[in-house]
């Protein structure tokens, strides 16, 4: 009786390294990720519908360093009402990577920051959404007192919901016998960002061609430490009081 489209987007090339693209897709970061054999990425993996989005996408070179080169994005989404939700909340998404090449071998380092902000919830109301709270949540400022009477806890906390990943890769190309290995560290506060949730996260070793046409991919994802330590260490990391979808899309875990 319905008709859904996955992955459908207008994408324009500005030149060979910057591009604009418009549409409903997953992601422009984590290239390296075996969407078909991984458990899934911790951010926007393929487990629910792309989101609508419009990105813009960028790679740029130091000319003193030519082995270094650094790719950046930033996307504006749109989540869905729901029963929880009567105007659909926003998203938030920026990508920053700087990647070292030499010789068959890349490293790669990388940050992604995620937020719902905006909308409105049945429980809570209207949330702030001008743009100057777009711009508090691009660095993830602190809530105002004014915003406390339509949100939950009058404690000091971050506009919106805020998720991200810290992110390692290394690739290896040995005569088409590419080796990969990767961590997804999770962070959805500062005590993410400092590591005190040790291993959480998605650590990965992926095999091509060790094996003629054969891939094997081995992955380890620890959430353990998200609630080791309160207050201090205390996230429900896809779980928010605010926006009680989660970190979700159309009912489907992102």
């Amino acid at each position: 009786e319905n008709i859904y489209f996955n992955e459908s987007f207008i994408k324009h090339n500005f030149s060979d390294k910057t591009f604009l693209r418009v549409g409903r897709y997953y992601r422009d970061f984590s290239n390296y990720l075996n969407d078909e054999l991984s458990s899934g990425h911790m951010l926007i993996s393929h487990n629910a519908e792309p989101m609508s989005k419009i990105g813009l996408v960028t790679s740029q070179k130091i000319k003193k360093l030519e082995k270094i080169d650094f790719d950046f994005g930033i996307a504006h989404g749109f989540f869905d009402t729901n029963d929880m939700y009567n105007k659909a909340p926003l998203l938030h998404e920026k990508f920053l990577y700087m990647n070292i090449r030499k010789n068959n071998y890349q490293v790669s380092i990388g940050f992604i920051h995620e937020a719902i902000w905006g909308g409105s919830t049945i429980e809570s109301g209207k949330q702030p959404s001008k743009f100057s709270d777009f711009l508090r949540v691009l660095i993830a400022e602190d809530r105002k007192k004014e915003d406390y009477d339509t949100l939950p806890e009058s404690h000091s906390n971050a506009l919106g919901n805020h998720l991200g990943i810290s992110e390692f890769s290394f690739e290896k190309n040995n005569n088409n016998q590419i080796l990969k290995l990767y961590y997804q560290h999770f962070f959805e506060d500062t005590s993410g960002l400092r590591f005190r949730n040790e291993i959480d996260g998605l650590w990965g070793v992926e095999l091509q061609n060790y094996i003629p046409e054969t891939t094997i991919l081995l992955e380890y994802l620890d959430t353990t430490h998200q609630d080791m330590n309160p207050p201090y260490v205390d996230d429900a990391y896809y779980n928010h009081g605010l926006y009680n979808m989660g970190w979700s899309y159309k009912d489907y875990t992102l």
